[in-house]
């Protein structure tokens, strides 16, 4: 991985004070089931790893009742551990991330939102989106691999992917809309990101394909199973309970994208939701349409 990656695509505000947008090696998983005790104590074994991994480096949470920012350099706060098991059935979220300002985009974030029953009888799913350091399973005695199969096994998501992605403020600030949308069409590898609008729009059906994919067993019937994937050369296929997971090439692609993004995309596009919706983006962004081409770039063979 280019060191320097992270670097050249870090997004300051005009004052050079605070991260609008930065990129990261992301995990986004999509659940059913946010009020089952399974769901939860899953959630939490998960931020209970991370939060082991990054070694201190979590520098802020958010009060689980009005959302105010905590600095957890400052003191210790009470941790979704404490609440999280006993609460009753209803939305609920959490955040914890690394930046030096509550509001920055960082590449160390922990992000969930669970829903109620009535939510997802509705169809709205619930979603939870983990960002590392571009180079943090160089130096790790286990591979991002490892960590999502461990999780996915944990959790058991109805889809979702391992990319490398953008990764946005906690801000209304949307400075980073355009060089986004510039990013999208000079990295086709790169992931672009909307979890709540993912969460409001996918349902039943994938967001797409990318490094990683997500897919349960549901999805992989209705494409002709594991004998389907076998006609892809260049790409690893894990299982685990109901899920399995695709690597599509032996590294993450941004830039040049090997054939097997295309095959496994058209292999997967009839479970890939076609729903058009903006991802909350202002002039300078996507537009609605825009966004939905973007979201079909892997679905044809050959290119």
């Amino acid at each position: 991985m280019d060191p320097t990656l992270e670097q050249q695509l870090r997004l300051m505000d005009s004052k050079g004070q605070r991260v609008l947008m930065t990129v990261c090696l992301n995990l986004t998983m999509f659940f059913r089931g946010g009020n089952t005790p399974e769901k939860r104590q899953a959630i939490l074994a998960m931020l209970t790893e991370y939060q082991q991994m990054m070694q201190g480096k979590l520098n802020f949470t958010t009060n689980p009742q009005t959302g105010s920012w905590k600095d957890l350099r400052k003191k210790p706060y009470q941790a979704p551990h404490d609440w999280l098991p006993e609460l009753s059935d209803q939305e609920w979220e959490f955040v914890y991330h690394g930046g030096q300002h509550h509001r920055d985009a960082s590449d160390i974030r922990f992000l969930v939102l669970g829903q109620a029953s009535w939510q997802e009888q509705h169809g709205d799913l619930g979603w939870v989106t983990v960002n590392f350091p571009l180079n943090f399973f160089s130096t790790s005695t286990e591979t991002f691999q490892d960590v999502a199969l461990r999780w996915i096994e944990a959790l058991q998501p109805l889809h979702g992917y391992g990319a490398i992605s953008t990764t946005h403020n906690h801000f209304d600030d949307h400075e980073y809309e355009s060089l986004e949308v510039q990013l999208a069409e000079q990295y086709p590898g790169l992931d672009i990101p909307d979890y709540i609008g993912h969460g409001l729009h996918l349902k039943e059906q994938i967001k797409g394909v990318n490094w990683l994919t997500i897919i349960n067993q549901t999805h992989l019937d209705s494409i002709g199973g594991l004998s389907a994937l076998e006609t892809i050369s260049g790409i690893r296929v894990w299982q685990r309970g109901d899920n399995t997971l695709v690597q599509a090439a032996e590294q993450p692609a941004l830039a040049k994208i090997p054939p097997s993004y295309y095959q496994l995309g058209a292999l997967l596009a009839p479970v890939r939701s076609t729903t058009l919706y903006e991802p909350h983006y202002e002039e300078d962004g996507f537009t609605e349409e825009a966004y939905g081409q973007w979201l079909a770039r892997f679905d044809t063979p050959n290119i």
